[in-house]
């Protein structure tokens, strides 16, 4: 276990799957907080969505913030 938690950390980003265990949460929840905005923006590879592992870590840091609130209300 600590030594996938410690590939994690090397990894720039991450699957909403890997976000979610890394939250210990559901897959489904972490789309459900990105649909509402309470997730960083993730980066888009193709047809697939990652989250970069230094903007979940500020946004933990800083306390969860909405995602407009971390963007400074910009869209």
């Amino acid at each position: 276990m600590a030594a996938a938690m410690q590939e994690l950390q090397n990894r720039l980003a991450i699957s909403a799957a890997e976000l979610a265990e890394r939250l210990s949460c559901s897959e489904r929840h972490i789309w459900t907080l990105h649909s509402s905005g309470r997730l960083p923006r993730p980066i888009a590879i193709g047809r697939c969505r990652r989250w970069r592992v230094a903007d979940i870590e500020t946004w933990l840091a800083d306390g969860c913030p909405t995602r407009d609130t971390m963007e400074g209300g910009r869209r």
